[in-house]
């Protein structure tokens, strides 16, 4: 599962959308545009804590 996860980052780092964002061009998008900030939203917040106390169950669940 891990691997296909680690292919996935890679593919997306090293594909077209990746490649732009490490441009000079990207950066001085950035830079104009100092207002706008990333924003997670809750939800993705707390499903991925849950997604976190359950994978953590099920590796204390297989090692017990």
């Amino acid at each position: 599962m891990g691997t296909l996860i680690n292919a996935y980052i890679l593919v997306k780092v090293c594909g077209k959308q990746g490649s732009f964002v490490m441009t000079p061009g990207y950066e001085r998008i950035i830079e104009a545009t100092p207002q706008i900030k990333r924003k997670s939203s809750i939800l993705a917040m707390v499903l991925l804590a849950i997604l976190i106390i359950v994978l953590i169950g099920i590796i204390a669940a297989i090692a017990a």
